[in-house]
């Protein structure tokens, strides 16, 4: 597998006419990374640059896509801008997503217990097709997610959700623990 920086080495990117300049790397995962750019009035933007060798893949990012657009809330990132491209004929073809860029309070600690937060958000919105929380500034700090009524799912499976959506971060679920209520939850015969 090629490095990903070897992809991309560019300082300067160009996405449906406009140009940006790449001022660091802020992530690298298994196909893609993520870069800080900056425009021409130096506002700065998260860009995601995807290496598509499968066509699975392009399926993937198309997936993605299309979730950002249908989803409008403030609970996530939206889209600014993407494309498909192929830097030469012949070789693989380059996804582009342009999103805001958000910045972390540098005296916020970063650690699993953000993520698994996260995760928790997430599945709440698959399961259920919307946020966990009203929207309210103070909904997300109470810590009450809106579960709806009438629902299909096990008390095992909310319970799970609001383990990781836990105001104190202390409180919330580890890694290890989520998949062993997943695995649980999810065992054949229960």
């Amino acid at each position: 597998m090629k490095c990903l920086k070897c992809i991309a080495p560019s300082k300067t990117y160009s996405l449906n006419g406009k140009r940006f300049t790449k001022v660091k790397t802020i992530g690298e995962g298994g196909y893609a990374f993520v870069i800080e750019v900056r425009d021409k009035t130096n506002q700065r933007y998260a860009l995601k640059v995807a290496r598509i060798q499968l066509s699975e893949q392009e399926e993937a990012i198309q997936r993605e896509i299309r979730a950002y657009k249908s989803i409008s809330s403030s609970y996530v990132m939206e889209l600014l801008d993407h494309a498909f491209y192929n830097s030469r004929p012949g070789e693989e073809k380059m996804a582009f997503l342009l999103f805001p860029l958000m910045r972390v309070p540098s005296e916020c600690e970063i650690t699993e217990a953000i993520d698994m937060w996260s995760v928790g958000c997430t599945m709440f919105a698959i399961a259920f097709g919307e946020p966990p929380f009203d929207g309210s500034a103070t909904a997300a700090v109470s810590g009450k997610i809106r579960v709806p009524a009438n629902h299909i799912y096990s008390n095992k499976f909310i319970e799970m959700i609001q383990g990781c959506i836990q105001v104190n971060a202390t409180d919330r679920l580890l890694p290890r623990d989520l998949l062993h209520k997943i695995e649980n939850i999810f065992k054949p015969g229960t």
